[in-house]
């Protein structure tokens, strides 16, 4: 049985006055999925520009349209595209240079500019680029379960079939603050990773190992701790969203696990001198 709607119901739905001046009052929002294309775009000329300040032409210009059709196809694999290109350049690069020194001449790491510009400007358009995925392709991994829409064939002689659910971002969901923040981590995370390059390149000695092997352990042992930290912090942060109800659930499932056995110990002890005390007084009445 519906419920049709009267007139009482219908002064519910719709807004009232005050609430539509509100909404007209407010000003437009700040920031949109545009801002990250900007982002995109910009780190693209800054990588231009370092790649540009070392001497590079060709495969710049060809790491740089490598990034813009990654922009404009939407590809889900672009940015890995992107760094591949701009890897494959950079090392031609050291190997052209590489060969123009004599045998056996390391030179000593400098922190350059170009350098630093060009780790910040890749890894804002990598990060501007897999928040734009959020908007375009969803958020989450697709789920086959999750179909909406009428059927359709994909290719001809194939069955029709449902188009799989996009759980995409909403686009009023971006804020400045966020835009901001990662616009203002770019030259953190490029120094922290110029810092460990500089770290891996000095000529270490131990037990007789090779500095190559000596860099490696120190890469795993690195990547070791970063993603035991990562572990580490993202339990607490799950545990402090836990509500208070599974908060005590979890609680007791660890005071069970830990004290299970002295439990289980003191049940014994109660339930013998419950026998004990129960045949005393049995025998006390037989008498």
């Amino acid at each position: 049985m519906t419920r049709l709607p009267n007139a009482a119901n219908e002064r519910e739905l719709l807004p009232s006055h005050g609430e539509e001046e509100e909404r007209a009052a407010s000003p437009a929002r700040a920031a949109s999925p545009a801002h990250y294309l900007a982002l995109c775009n910009a780190c693209l000329g800054l990588v231009f520009v370092a790649q540009f300040l070392q001497g590079m032409l060709l495969g710049n210009l060809l790491s740089v349209l490598v990034g813009v059709l990654g922009l404009v196809s939407r590809l889900r694999v672009g940015p890995v595209l992107f760094l591949a290109f701009v890897g494959a350049v950079q090392v031609f690069h050291q190997t052209g240079v590489s060969r123009l020194r004599p045998v056996g001449v390391v030179p000593p790491f400098r922190l350059q500019l170009h350098e630093l510009l060009l780790c910040a400007a890749a890894v804002g358009y990598v990060l501007g680029h897999y928040r734009l995925q959020a908007f375009w392709h969803g958020i989450w991994p697709q789920d086959p379960r999750q179909q909406t829409g009428p059927p359709r064939r994909g290719l001809p002689f194939f069955r029709r079939r449902r188009p799989i659910l996009r759980e995409t971002r909403p686009q009023d969901l971006v804020t400045p603050l966020e835009v901001a923040w990662l616009v203002m981590s770019l030259p953190l995370w490029a120094l922290s990773g110029m810092t460990l390059w500089g770290i891996l390149r000095q000529r270490w000695s131990m037990v007789g190992m090779p500095g190559s092997l000596i860099s490696i352990l120190f890469v795993v042992l690195f990547l070791g701790l970063a993603f035991y930290c990562a572990r580490l912090g993202l339990g607490y942060w799950r545990q402090r969203r836990r509500g208070n109800l599974a908060a005590r659930l979890f609680l007791q499932d660890v005071l069970w696990n830990e004290t299970r056995g002295e439990q289980r110990r003191l049940n014994r002890w109660l339930r013998r001198q419950r026998d004990d005390c129960s045949k005393t007084a049995q025998g006390g009445q037989g008498k």
